[in-house]
């Protein structure tokens, strides 16, 4: 009974002892090149989700990150929304109204946030992309100065507010 209790106790430390070592291999460029790929795959990504996705219609959301929020209502017809958001505590706020809505939104980094009110349009169109932290913007209304626009905000802590009336 006893030799028995002994192989049984010297097995299970065998076992357990044999599956808490491990080895993690790191080189000095390793974070680098980690960042590198990073900002590659999200720019190829998104450029790719874009491409497949023109002549579909539906809402796509990929979140990476602790905090991220999107609230979109839209009262349209034909809607196609793409939204990343890769970072912590990225805020996405959408209240539109239109015939068509594609709106393409990309925020790499902490604590963006976007807001959108527009109402009464015909197409509503905007690509924004938000890299760094700290971004916002905020628009409101639609006129055909805006219709396809494009925003690249970049860089740390910038404010912007676009009012768009006829």
């Amino acid at each position: 009974m006893w030799n028995k209790l002994t192989t049984l106790f010297l097995f299970a430390s065998l076992m357990v002892s044999g599956s808490s070592f491990g080895q993690t291999y790191r080189t000095d460029n390793s974070e680098a090149l980690i960042n590198s790929v990073k900002r590659e795959s999200v720019s190829t990504t998104v450029s790719q989700q874009q491409e497949q996705r023109t002549a579909s219609t539906g809402v796509f959301i990929e979140q990476i990150g602790d905090g991220n929020r999107i609230t979109a209502k839209a009262n349209t017809n034909n809607i196609s929304f793409n939204f990343l958001q890769k970072g912590d505590d990225n805020n996405i706020y959408l209240n539109v109204k239109a015939e068509a809505v594609k709106e393409t939104v990309v925020q790499n980094g902490n604590r963006h946030s976007f807001i959108d009110f527009s109402n009464s349009s015909s197409i509503h169109n905007l690509q924004l992309i938000q890299n760094g932290n700290g971004q916002r913007l905020m628009l409101h209304g639609e006129n055909s100065i805006s219709e396809k626009m494009k925003i690249n905000m970049t860089g740390e802590s910038q404010s912007l507010v676009i009012r768009n009336f006829n």
